[in-house]
């Protein structure tokens, strides 16, 4: 009972330190030294998929060209859309679904219309950068 305590104060502290690593390295994402960005780059994208919710979240947060594009450039890098791109897909999959579960349509040309328009969403899904679920 003991073991499992410290390991779950093992695994808490060890969480605690990689945030804040990761801050340090978005913070570092706009600093003037060239290196470091680029350092900073590259050791976010090398920590991989685990970081991605704080990428996004910092992203939306920032107003600095530099760090947001640093940001989309990791986030390509891992195979994720950009930020902007995952607030369209979830509006673009909304009116998609409302489209296909819609009641009471059953004109063949209201059908027709619909069906057009959900390949109007579909195509505008796959022209998203990254997006692999289709």
């Amino acid at each position: 009972m003991v073991r499992t305590g410290i390991v779950a104060v093992v695994v808490s502290v060890a969480v605690f330190l990689l945030a804040d690593e990761v801050d340090d390295l978005i913070a570092k994402l706009g600093v003037d030294e060239w290196s470091e960005r680029e350092a900073a780059s590259k050791a976010l994208a090398e920590k991989g998929d685990s970081v991605v919710p704080r990428l996004m979240e910092a992203y939306k947060k920032s107003e600095d060209f530099e760090v947001r594009s640093r940001l989309v450039t990791i986030l390509e890098k891992l195979g994720y859309p950009a930020p902007d791109e995952c607030e369209k897909i979830e509006k673009l999959l909304n009116d998609y679904e409302n489209l296909r579960f819609k009641e009471g349509e059953n004109e063949e040309e209201k059908k027709e219309e619909k069906a057009a328009q959900e390949q109007s969403i579909l195509e505008e899904l796959q022209k998203i950068k990254n997006l692999s679920l289709i």
